[in-house]
């Protein structure tokens, strides 16, 4: 779709807004019209927010979590529990930004919502 025209990869995006035809798109310093905008923006690898740095930073220190290369902690995707030294944690889990090294959420509050249900459900289960 590239070759042929109808797909356009940008960087640099500095402003989206709706048209009555589509889109009015600002970026790589030019300004195009376009009939749908996809954002395929990731957080930034290094990310972690300020007031959980010092958890993240101790939970590492303390070998109860490993830091993802690609971003926030290493977690088991089937169960969402922190991973350190290769094994599972039994008690601690982490959700959201914490977790996209290891998981990429699109739909952020619907996949938490589901993730934290399954959790909650196997805290509660003998």
């Amino acid at each position: 779709m590239s070759e042929a025209g109808p797909l356009r990869v940008m960087g640099g995006l500095n402003d989206v807004r709706r048209t009555r035809q589509g889109f009015a798109v600002a970026a790589d310093g030019s300004r195009i019209h376009a009939d749908t905008v996809v954002n395929a923006v990731s957080v930034a690898p290094d990310r972690v927010p300020p007031a959980a740095a010092p958890l993240v930073r101790s939970l590492v220190e303390a070998s109860a979590a490993t830091a993802h290369p690609h971003g926030g902690l290493r977690v088991r995707r089937e169960s969402s529990r922190l991973v350190a030294d290769g094994g599972s944690q039994e008690c601690f889990y982490a959700l959201g930004d914490m977790t996209f090294g290891s998981l990429f959420i699109t739909a952020a509050i619907p996949v938490i919502v589901k993730l934290a249900r399954e959790i909650a459900r196997e805290l509660v289960t003998p």
